[in-house]
């Protein structure tokens, strides 16, 4: 099984119009309160992604821990922490894929999400960017693939 992050970040005005929309690379997650685990998206399973998902949902955050980009997506990062509140969209799905068939899919979106702290470098060489996220009434839905219908169905969990 291969896993496949897709982090999105929708900054958006008063009228719901997108401003800006971020494709963020994700090297591994957790939940501060939850399970203490971060899951490494190069060595994981279904049943701790799920968990660490639900305990996100739970605990209403998430911590991600982002790759160096060359598109300076660090420094537009910090700045959703700085003197003003910046609500944004946030999706997090990961997709399992068996050979090139994506066959299942877990994602949790939050409407009103923002930046806990300023997103710090941790780690060795090259670090990674820890960014810690507040959710607010966030949703968890599963996605599974329908051979009938030949696409991916999705429901609320």
């Amino acid at each position: 099984m291969k896993y496949v992050s897709d982090l999105h970040i929708i900054i958006r005005e008063q009228q719901k119009i997108p401003v800006e929309r971020w494709d963020i690379p994700v090297h591994s997650f957790e939940v501060e309160g939850g399970a203490n685990r971060m899951i490494n998206l190069k060595s994981t399973d279904e049943i701790s992604i799920s968990s660490e998902f639900e305990q996100a949902r739970m605990h209403k955050n998430i911590i991600f821990y982002i790759p160096p980009t060359k598109d300076f997506l660090g420094v537009k990062l910090v700045g959703l922490r700085d003197n003003t509140l910046v609500l944004f969209e946030l999706t997090f799905a990961i997709s399992v894929y068996s050979g090139n068939r994506m066959t299942q899919m877990l994602r949790i979106t939050s409407e009103f999400s923002s930046v806990r702290e300023t997103p710090t470098p941790v780690g060795g060489t090259p670090p990674l960017l820890q960014t810690k996220i507040r959710l607010v009434r966030p949703q968890l839905f599963y996605g599974k693939f329908d051979t009938q219908r030949k696409k991916m169905v999705h429901k609320e969990i």
